[in-house]
C-alpha cells in the first residue's frame, strides 16, 4: 500500500496511556527549558556550554 486515507478520524476518540502523556509534557517541558537557555546565551557561551568548556 503506498498510501493511506483515514475517513470520519474524530481526535476525541485517540487515547494514550498516562504513562506517554507524562513523558510527552516532560519532553515538552525540556525541549522549552532548552530553548530558552540557548536563547540567553550568546553564540560564544552557548557553544562553550554545548562543549563542555
Amino acid at each position: 500500500m503506498d498510501t493511506l486515507e483515514v475517513l470520519n478520524f474524530d481526535a476525541r476518540k485517540v487515547m494514550a496511556h498516562d504513562r506517554v502523556i507524562e513523558w510527552q509534557a516532560e519532553m515538552e517541558t525540556k525541549r522549552k527549558e532548552e530553548e530558552a537557555f540557548l536563547r540567553d546565551m550568546d553564540n560564544e557561551e552557548a557553544m562553550m556550554s554545548y562543549h563542555g568548556l
